[in-house]
């Protein structure tokens, strides 16, 4: 279970929207929320959009940071641009990312029901990818365009498919990029650096076992 972090300044509104969207909508995420001077209250029309969502939970409250720090975190998510400027320290290297979103705080309801569909629409895409970010497989064929190089990607394809691995892929043509691999003899394929075969098209299990090593 990866698990995120999203800051604020009062962790009243966009911090607590944004930790019930990720908490509903993202698998195998699990979003906690803070702010760097948190009002201790969750706003009322913050709390109504969740309740009318149907992803309200009563466990849901504005807390300091200090009272998640004991969390190992994935990845530290800023909504504001005053978190961003002041976003603190914590006990180990993290990765984090700024998405800002204009403060709904005073303003009528309506301006709530906009910040959940921008917090849904732009930052859980951006959640995502950055947590898929660190375990993708970056995944070369490399070769000239001839049919087994063709057929070598067609099979890197349905492997990756079939293994339900993360994986970006490549197809790499330019002959001295081939040359700086040291492949004599194409197709190639490359996982994460690593030549794994050279001259032959392997077959969708062998490469789901590749994968899997």
């Amino acid at each position: 279970m990866k698990k995120v972090l999203i800051l604020c300044t009062g962790n009243s509104c966009r911090s607590i929207i944004a930790e019930a969207l990720v908490n509903a909508k993202l698998e195998g995420v699990e979003a906690y929320s803070a702010g760097v001077r948190a009002s201790k209250k969750v706003n009322a029309y913050a709390k109504r959009v969740l309740e009318e969502e149907g992803i309200w939970k009563d466990s849901y409250r504005s807390k300091a940071l200090d009272e998640v720090l004991h969390v190992d975190f994935d990845l530290v998510v800023t909504v504001c641009d005053h978190a961003n400027e002041t976003c603190p320290m914590f006990p180990r290297p993290l990765p984090k990312i700024h998405v800002g979103f204009s403060d709904p705080d005073g303003k009528d309801y309506g301006a709530f029901i906009l910040t959940y569909q921008a917090i849904e629409a732009e930052l859980l895409p951006i959640i995502q990818a950055e947590l898929n970010k660190e375990k993708a497989m970056k995944i070369e064929v490399l070769g000239m365009g001839c049919s087994k190089c063709q057929a070598l990607m067609q099979a890197v394809k349905e492997a990756v498919a079939k293994s339900g691995k993360f994986a970006q892929i490549d197809k790499v043509e330019d002959s001295i990029a081939i040359m700086n691999y040291g492949v004599m003899s194409t197709p190639a394929l490359v996982i994460d650096g690593v030549v794994k075969s050279s001259g032959k098209v392997l077959s969708v299990d062998e490469i789901v076992a590749l994968l899997n090593v």
